[in-house]
């Protein structure tokens, strides 16, 4: 139902009797801000993807670098004829840590040289790479 007043065509809504530009308006509004959502969770869904793809990018990156450093590693042992042996450190009352050394081989004495000491294979490795 409709009402002219003042010029202005009014429409009943139940309660509250609104311009019909003003309703013209509010679904403007309303088409415009569902507009606005879509852009917004299309834009939220491309930089999700974005950051999954960083995130992968990042993880391939620490592997190629992890084994970068084995392939070091394991040159190392190779080429210098290296033991990586573990070792009893005492630490009182009969008991022991479990520690690690780097072993060389030479011709001349003494035959076998320490040559790095941790308390994991890889500190172990890594002090004898430093020399």
């Amino acid at each position: 139902m409709s009402e002219t007043r003042d010029g202005q065509r009014y429409y009943d809504t139940g309660d509250t009797n609104i311009e019909r530009d003003e309703h013209s308006d509010c679904e403007r509004q309303l088409n415009e801000a569902e507009d606005k959502i879509i852009k917004l969770q299309s834009e939220n869904a491309r930089l999700k993807a974005l950051l999954e793809h960083s995130k992968t990018q990042l993880e391939y990156d620490e592997l190629q670098a992890e084994i970068a450093k084995l392939q070091l590693i394991t040159g190392a042992i190779e080429e210098n004829c290296w033991d990586l042996r573990c070792i009893d450190i005492p630490t009182g009352g009969g008991d022991s840590d479990i520690g690690w050394i780097v072993v060389e081989h030479n011709q001349a004495e003494p035959k076998e040289r320490t040559i790095g000491r941790g308390k994991t294979p890889a500190e172990a490795i890594e002090q004898a790479l430093k020399g």
